[in-house]
């Protein structure tokens, strides 16, 4: 009795232990708020996504992506964002074909790499390219925008419910696939819905938007108006040209903005992110990651829409993809421009996580910023595009994305406490030196012009601890704000194995340029980027 008791408790056991596994793996992967940052939460645990983006065609290839598989996890990744189709996921309308996405989410595991699915639906890069054969024939059915000499263009008006209802159906059925398939090991971990949508030209000139454009605003939208004026919330481009105009509480789009190229935009964002928020509603219903929308940028303050897509989400209607488009959980901005630090702090609101999807091909700006946006603004990732074709042969992007993993732990303990900042040298900066103020203690950061790129990161970890990584700056630790000297006592250069750090060597000397940290290794060629130092500083506080 005494042994089949003992192999009752045993299997009771492994029962309880199995189920518990399985409890851990069924959360699917959610945001969560960790002081004021946003984290994208895996397994019940932060992750931040050091991802690269894969060229527009190449997930659709089987054979193409054997051989690109592997060389994917030299670049230190940790995640892939990958386009799906709907042309190929629904080449016959209600026939739906899995099988790349199988081949998709079968290989990431086997390079132990998470995925983001991009969804190139009704819309990429402002057109309708990606939409199956049987919504490109049918003009009638599903209708295109018109432009101002009323013929047809290449892009399936945002106002046509028959492409919504098509587009909603096909994302639902993908959703309810991944869920099958994935859902226990979350290897598909956020969802790209759309890509870079809008219009090139001014606005869609179909009679039925003229009419739409001469109704009433929806009274969602005033109320938003209302409630947050003055408050610095929203976008003063969107808040400025509604207060211009009297701050009225009701009329129609040109009553409310004016009869301007701008009012037409917001017509036309709010027709776009209505139309995206039934489509993510409708794959929420089945399984619901976490989702966002991605944006081709304004790049000149001065360009109208049409210039760039008019109608997505750019940061002049961030606030009425907000209201129209509540199921999207983050806009994000597609950066190619040089002005990283100014496009950072738009995106990066209190009610918008910074997500950065797609970066210049550029190892070396990549990999600077990359280090900035996820230092200094709590970034949930960051994720350069077409990165079979990037040419690292100095292992720069690959070294930073190796920092950033080694130091990943305290990352994303210190993401939201204000104890971690970024350090960046941009073309946007007109001087060589920054101070930043950490824990009180003032500590000017040098950058050496020198070195390119000039980036880090430093993060308090203790009153008088800092840990800081990078390269071609020094950072000079000054007075404390109680008005003692903060003193550099003692510096090691480490790195970081599972969160514990191992002390190459101690750094004294001309390591620490007077009474701080210079983040710089002389034993590499000045034009060949460094591989990144990491540094852990013991400081002490003595009177002046």
């Amino acid at each position: 009795m005494r042994f089949i008791e003992i192999k009752r408790i045993t299997l009771i056991f492994c029962i309880l232990i199995a189920i518990s596994h399985l409890a851990v793996n069924a959360t699917i992967p959610y945001l969560k708020k960790n002081g004021n940052a946003t984290q994208l939460m895996v397994n019940e645990k932060p992750f931040v996504m050091l991802a690269a983006e894969l060229h527009n065609s190449s997930a659709s290839g089987h054979e193409y992506m054997r051989k690109a598989w592997p060389t994917l996890k030299q670049h230190n990744l940790n995640t892939v964002l990958a386009p799906i189709s709907w042309e190929l996921f629904e080449p016959v309308e209600g026939q739906f074909d899995y099988s790349y996405v199988d081949s998709l989410i079968v290989n990431a595991r086997k390079q132990n790499l998470k995925l983001g699915l991009l969804w190139f639906g009704t819309w990429k890069n402002g057109v309708s390219s990606y939409a199956p054969m049987w919504v490109k024939k049918d003009s009638k059915r599903f209708f295109r925008a018109k432009n101002a000499q009323m013929e047809n263009m290449e892009v399936v008006s945002p106002f046509c419910d028959e492409a919504r209802k098509s587009d909603m159906i096909a994302f639902r059925a993908l959703m309810k696939y991944i869920k099958e398939v994935d859902s226990k090991q979350n290897t598909v971990i956020i969802m790209q819905v759309e890509n870079e949508v809008g219009l090139f030209a001014p606005r869609d000139f179909n009679a039925l938007v003229t009419a739409q454009y001469e109704s009433k605003v929806p009274t969602t939208l005033i109320n938003y108006l209302q409630k947050n004026k003055g408050k610095g919330v929203m976008d003063s481009y969107f808040e400025q040209s509604w207060i211009r105009n009297g701050s009225k509480s009701n009329g129609t789009w040109p009553q409310l903005f004016g009869y301007t190229p701008e009012s037409f935009e917001f017509l036309m964002a709010w027709q776009y992110a209505s139309y995206i928020n039934d489509v993510v509603k409708a794959g929420k219903a089945e399984y619901p990651l976490p989702m966002y929308v991605n944006a081709w940028l304004v790049n000149d303050p001065a360009y109208l829409p049409g210039t760039y897509p008019c109608g997505g989400p750019v940061s002049r209607v961030m606030d009425i993809y907000k209201v129209a488009a509540p199921a999207l959980d983050f806009q994000s901005p597609d950066i190619y421009r040089p002005t990283i630090k100014t496009i950072c702090k738009t995106y990066h609101r209190p009610d918008n996580p910074l997500f950065i999807p797609e970066h210049k091909n550029d190892p070396l700006s990549a990999a600077a910023n990359a280090v900035w946006a996820i230092a200094e603004h709590d970034a949930m990732g960051f994720s350069p595009f077409g990165i079979e074709s990037m040419v690292d042969n100095d292992k720069v992007f690959a070294g930073v994305y190796e920092m950033l993993d080694e130091l990943m732990p305290l990352i994303t303990k210190y993401q939201g406490t204000g104890k971690m900042k970024g350090i960046l040298l941009s073309p946007e900066d007109k001087e060589t030196t920054t101070t930043i103020n950490l824990g009180g203690n003032n500590i000017r950061i040098k950058y050496e012009p020198d070195f390119k790129p000039v980036y880090g990161l430093i993060i308090q970890t203790a009153d008088d601890e800092f840990i800081i990584a990078g390269n071609g700056f020094e950072a000079l630790f000054l007075g404390h704000d109680s008005g003692k000297n903060t003193m550099v006592g003692i510096m090691q250069e480490v790195r970081y194995k599972d969160g514990i750090p191992e002390v190459l060597r101690t750094l004294n000397g001309d390591e620490t340029c007077g009474n701080g940290a210079r983040v710089v290794n002389y034993y590499y060629d000045k034009s060949i980027p460094a591989k990144p130092l990491i540094v852990k500083v013991k400081t002490y506080q003595r009177e002046k």
